[in-house]
């Protein structure tokens, strides 16, 4: 086996010092500067149909007074069209997953008297 001239020595830990220590934050350093070659861009991956199924049942639900509130709300903020229909096809599904988890019908909120 042929060694490299290059190679650095191998350094032993002082018994009773933390290894890890030094090196978590060393990596903690490194990934801070560490830039993307390809760029940091979101997933494009997933169920194609199932993200076209929720992406037309969040627009359809603007029809809705509190996903309309929702919606005008994201929008306020500075979201952008599309952007703010996906957190809206989020927030549906977040829904329908407690809605499943719970075994419970979906019931329309109400407001709160106050």
């Amino acid at each position: 086996m042929k060694v490299s001239k290059h190679a650095q020595p191998m350094i032993h830990p002082v018994p009773g010092e933390p290894v890890y220590s030094s090196l978590s934050i060393l990596d903690a350093t490194k990934a801070a500067l560490r830039t993307s070659i390809r760029g940091e861009h979101p997933a494009r991956s997933g169920y194609r149909k199932l993200q076209r199924a929720l992406f037309l049942s969040a627009f359809a639900a603007l029809a809705q007074p509190a996903s309309c509130t929702y919606y005008d709300r994201r929008r306020a903020e500075g979201k952008k069209h599309n952007a703010t229909i996906i957190c809206l096809a989020r927030r549906r599904c977040d829904v329908l997953y407690t809605v499943l988890k719970n075994h419970e019908v979906y019931r329309q909120p109400t407001k709160a008297a106050g």
